[in-house]
């Protein structure tokens, strides 16, 4: 069973999974247990995480690094997804800018060599 923030001391006690929680029935009152905290959100090591996911580290390096499961840190990657998107049109960007300080540098030269 899903971690559960509830606890389930009465023996009438019964749970039903429910999207991401789960829902206890205890004498005629439902309590909604609240779904697990993220593993890697929770991690004193984070931002690290985060900046490794957005970079493009394997999974595998990030979980030896930070003792976090692999499938850990693939349940966390949709929290950052924006950020990898963000990170990913920066090198793009990166990229494009060397490309065209490289063209200019080389017409740049050939101007003077002309």
């Amino acid at each position: 069973m899903l971690g559960l923030a509830v606890r389930m001391e009465d023996s009438t006690a019964a749970a039903r999974p429910v999207g991401n929680g789960i829902i206890i029935k205890q004498a005629r009152r439902e309590v909604k247990a609240m779904p697990r905290t993220c593993l890697a959100c929770a991690s004193p090591e984070r931002a690290n995480i985060d900046k490794a996911l957005a970079s493009g580290t394997s999974l595998r390096d990030i979980a030896g690094r930070y003792r976090v499961s692999r499938s850990a840190l693939s349940r966390h990657t949709p929290h950052i997804a924006q950020a990898i998107v963000k990170a990913e049109e920066r090198r793009e960007e990166k990229r494009e800018e060397k490309l065209g300080d490289s063209i200019l540098e080389q017409m740049q030269r050939a101007q003077r060599k002309a």
